[in-house]
């Protein structure tokens, strides 16, 4: 049977908040990486025996996963088709890391099972004075995702500000389940 542990040289390792939060998603259920990039979280998540769909509009990255029986990748841009393919109430966790897209926010939540997870890290204003993104159109305001995601789902645990690991930028992260 073929291994699927794969870490590729230019693929980093997971966040430390994904690392921090994930065993809140229940063992083995659904999981959805949006933005998945590179594929670090979807590797993650599939090592740790979830099923994971994997989204993102460059697919490219993630044909090292190709064939993995708990993986189902699926190429859409999330800005401009933001409401295909998924359904509500269908996944145990989402993650999302340093990709925001505000208009989908409702989604995100209606997508998540009850018991469901979200992990979500970004970046926020302060950022520009340490590297992309720079535009404040891609940037969170103070305490924005606890403040939007809070009246539907319970904060679990939330961080922002400056931080030097893995690099210096200004993030908000926040850990919260659907009720």
């Amino acid at each position: 049977m073929r291994s699927f542990k794969i870490y590729k040289k230019n693929v980093s390792p997971p966040e430390d908040w994904v690392v921090k939060h994930f065993n809140k998603i229940k063992k083995g259920g659904s999981v959805l990486d949006m933005a998945a990039g590179k594929g670090r979280h979807t590797q993650f998540f599939l090592d740790k025996g979830y099923n994971v769909v994997a989204v993102d509009q460059n697919i490219t990255s993630l044909s090292i996963f190709n064939g993995h029986p708990k993986l189902r990748i699926i190429k859409a841009d999330l800005e401009t088709n933001s409401h295909a393919p998924f359904n509500a109430g269908v996944f145990n966790g989402i993650v999302v890391v340093n990709y925001l897209y505000r208009p989908i926010f409702q989604q995100i939540i209606e997508m998540l099972d009850t018991g469901g997870v979200l992990i979500f890290q970004t970046f926020m204003v302060g950022n520009e004075l340490y590297g992309r993104p720079r535009n404040r159109n891609y940037l969170l305001l103070e305490d924005e995702l606890k403040n939007f995601f809070g009246k539907e789902l319970l904060i679990l645990d939330s961080q922002q500000g400056y931080s030097d690991r893995p690099s210096k930028a200004v993030t908000q992260k926040i850990c919260a389940i659907k009720k």
